[in-house]
């Protein structure tokens, strides 16, 4: 099991935009780059990852069919995923999402 970091940050408020969807790009304009402190850093990465595994998923749903339904699931595991992704930051934690976490936290911000 992966040790879970709790950090303070002056930028909690901003981290729950990071898993809203487009508001994302709330923290990441507001924020300069040099200024982004680990906690930014991570729930950015999480969060741009999230939103694109939602987007993937909507477009799956819109084809329909099989495909539809199966795309369905993953819109709801997406939406577990958010909740998550909220309940971390307001923890204040640097958890990884389950299953999809490692493949964001690949993403640089």
């Amino acid at each position: 099991m992966e040790e879970v970091k709790v950090v303070d940050s002056p930028y909690q408020t901003k981290g729950y935009f990071c898993y809203l969807g487009i508001l994302i790009l709330i923290p990441l304009l507001t924020i300069k780059k040099e200024n982004r402190d680990e906690f930014i850093k991570f729930h950015l990465s999480q969060g741009l990852g999230l939103l694109i595994f939602s987007v993937l998923s909507s477009i799956l749903r819109t084809v329909g069919g099989g495909i539809g339904t199966l795309a369905g699931l993953l819109s709801l595991f997406g939406f577990i995923l958010l909740i998550i992704g909220l309940i971390n930051v307001s923890k204040k934690k640097l958890a990884k999402l389950p299953l999809l976490g490692d493949l964001f936290a690949k993403i640089e911000m």
